[in-house]
């Protein structure tokens, strides 16, 4: 997976060195590392759940593991590690923004955002929404747009998303480790959206 991201999109966009699934060693010096947040560790699954199936206490996401040199140059899609601006520019590119380079027709822009699924998380217990690979979700919820909002958020608050009809790509990258607070990204997305005029207020 890291060789197909390195030719047919960090290299185009010019960020080959700013998004990873495996970090080269020439690189690892440079990392940030990841800090746990007092507090932040989250209850363990109960055992014998889908949870504790899909999350085993060796490989539960906490600044620990992933500052291990192992796990950072392991080639694991679900396990990124980018700067902000890297991923931003591979959204943007995604949005057809980015001169010359295409990452996918515009005619498929929209299946992309799309939502394909809304139901229960079988794993996590919890209700959910997914498009085609990307999630729906975006920081400031007033903000997204069913059909238009796109990204993904990282165990440690992380979160990177692009929005259609706004035509905003944006990522928030942390080191400070604390699972499921969203709180600064929601902060830097309201920002945004009220910078553009793009929050609902139904």
């Amino acid at each position: 997976m890291s060789t197909l991201l390195r030719e047919l999109i960090t290299a185009p966009l010019g960020v080959v060195d700013e998004v990873h699934f495996g970090v080269p060693d020439r690189l690892l010096p440079s990392v940030a590392q990841q800090v746990a947040h007092a507090g932040s560790v989250p209850n363990p699954p109960e055992p014998g759940s889908a949870q504790a199936g899909a999350l085993p206490a060796a490989v539960a996401p906490t600044a620990d593991l992933v500052n291990r040199p192992d796990i950072l140059r392991a080639d694991i899609p679900s396990t990124g590690t980018m700067t902000a601006g890297g991923a931003t520019r591979m959204y943007a590119a995604l949005l057809g923004l980015v001169d010359e380079t295409a990452l996918v027709a515009p005619d498929r822009l929209r299946t992309i955002a799309d939502v394909v699924y809304t139901g229960a998380d079988m794993v996590m217990g919890v209700p959910t929404q997914w498009a085609s690979g990307y999630s729906p979700y975006r920081p400031a919820a007033a903000a997204a747009r069913g059909g238009s909002t796109f990204g993904m958020v990282g165990a440690n608050g992380s979160a990177a998303f692009a929005d259609i009809e706004s035509g905003v790509a944006v990522a928030i990258m942390r080191n400070r480790f604390s699972v499921g607070d969203f709180d600064l990204a929601t902060r830097v997305d309201t920002l945004v959206a009220q910078s553009i005029g793009g929050l609902n207020h139904d």
